[in-house]
């Protein structure tokens, strides 16, 4: 499957909203009030989805002796030989 037909499924898979029809004796003010409250709604979801983490975590336990037990514990992985790496704070639990 080529690029342009793989796009053209993926589009085609999208749902698409009917724009919402007023009755149309509904007042012009109440019209502008749902759709204010339909774009205050939209932008909490961007501002969530943007900045609230729902990535799936992972714990590692790590065994040694001579840990030095800091506020700032940092904890850095590389993967590919060195290619990406990836620096996080870690939390210190002397068990």
């Amino acid at each position: 499957m080529d690029a342009e037909t793989k796009e053209k499924a993926w589009r085609a898979e999208e749902a698409i909203e009917p724009p919402t029809v007023y009755p149309p004796e509904m007042k012009p003010e109440e019209v502008k009030k749902r759709e204010d409250e339909k774009v205050k709604i939209l932008e909490h979801e961007i501002f969530e989805t943007q900045n609230v983490a729902r990535r799936k975590t992972y714990r590692m336990w790590i065994h040694g002796k001579n840990f030095i037990k800091t506020e700032s514990l940092k904890v850095k992985f590389t993967f590919n030989g060195g290619i990406a790496m990836k620096e996080v704070e870690g939390v210190f639990k002397n068990s």
